[in-house]
């Protein structure tokens, strides 16, 4: 690796060489909300999300395909007011330096209330009103309708999941790895709404009755039903209750995946195939332990280290259940990630 490479990527770990493309990536993200929020229309079309028919049919002053802005002002959707704040707010934002600490906490706060306010309307607020008959007893009116979330909708939600997760990583979250932290915000979220809330859903259901009231004896009854746990398949030509069936799928899966993981890792470790190095996760164009030495030498529990003094008398060393730091302090220093009076003071040597 040239000096220059491994400058740059030195300086990118210290936040030397990320203001620009932070700005960049922050604006572009912004653009990409107040789109949605301008243009595209906010709540789906009624023949499907992946219908056009919106370009020719009214848009944008329809009131079934206005956009946000035109939503709030025009049809008097007022509770969709917050979500341009939380979008417009982050606009000062482009004009503080990376290492500003607000500008974590401003993303953060921005990001984070406008995501679970998002939710918090969709869930609120229904086709026919308030989805709660509490809230209709409580102001006395069936309340505001509005359809499902749209084009418009899906863009200001994916900025508003962009500046939680960038600001989540200015706070140190995953060694400040923004596309990681944004990765793994999206892949959380997706799950949530896709599977946990319909599994939380149909397993609510089942504790009600026809009338909605709850009924946790007929619960029961479903759940010991033989149409779930009869092993008909073991002695008749019938099939097994779909409790074995899932049980059965997720075996085959688990002994599946552990196999494809086990074929991968015998390509990697024992044998010469071309092109092997992409797929290792230890190849990197960087030093391999920068990221490590850089939260290494910025953390305030391994500067405390510095003075503590230990000995082999203590049993540190040789025990099966201690970690060896020496080692840690050897590698870290090795590849210039701490000084090499890191730890003095003490009586570790390489």
């Amino acid at each position: 690796m040239s000096s220059t490479s491994l400058g740059l990527s030195r300086r990118i770990q210290r936040g030397e060489a990320t203001p620009y493309l932070f700005r960049k990536a922050l604006l572009l993200w912004l653009i990409v909300g107040w789109f949605g929020a301008l243009v595209l229309p906010w709540y789906q079309a009624y023949d499907g999300f992946w219908s056009f028919i919106w370009i020719e049919d009214g848009w944008p002053l329809d009131d079934e395909y206005a956009p946000g802005i035109l939503q709030i002002f025009m049809q008097d959707r007022w509770w969709l007011l917050p979500l341009l704040i939380c979008i417009g707010l982050p606009i000062i934002c482009l004009g503080w330096k990376r290492d500003d600490p607000r500008l974590a906490n401003h993303l953060m706060g921005c990001g984070g209330f406008g995501l679970c306010w998002i939710l918090l309307q969709g869930f609120i607020i229904g086709l026919r009103g308030w989805n709660s008959e509490a809230l209709q007893l409580m102001l006395g009116s069936p309340g505001p309708s509005q359809e499902g979330m749209g084009y418009g909708a899906l863009l200001v939600a994916s900025c508003l999941l962009f500046l939680f997760t960038q600001g989540w990583s200015l706070r140190g979250g995953v060694q400040g790895d923004g596309f990681v932290t944004g990765s793994i915000g999206m892949n959380v979220l997706l799950v949530l709404l896709f599977i946990f809330y319909p599994v939380v859903k149909i397993l609510f259901s089942a504790l009600l009755n026809e009338e909605g009231s709850l009924a946790p004896i007929l619960f029961v009854q479903k759940l010991t039903s033989e149409r779930i746990w009869q092993l008909n398949c073991f002695n008749t030509g019938l099939s097994c209750g779909v409790a074995w069936n899932s049980l059965y799928l997720a075996i085959l899966v688990g002994i599946t995946t552990t196999l494809l993981g086990l074929a991968f890792a015998l390509l990697l470790t024992r044998t010469s195939t071309p092109g092997k190095k992409n797929l290792s996760s230890y190849n990197s164009s960087t030093n391999n332990y920068s990221p490590f030495c850089y939260w290494v030498r910025n953390n305030t529990a391994i500067r405390a280290l510095r003075g503590c003094k230990f000995s082999d008398r203590l049993g540190l060393w040789n025990s099966p259940f201690s970690l060896d730091l020496r080692s840690a302090r050897c590698l870290v220093c090795s590849n210039d990630g701490l000084h090499s009076n890191c730890f003095s003071g003490t009586d570790w040597s390489c």
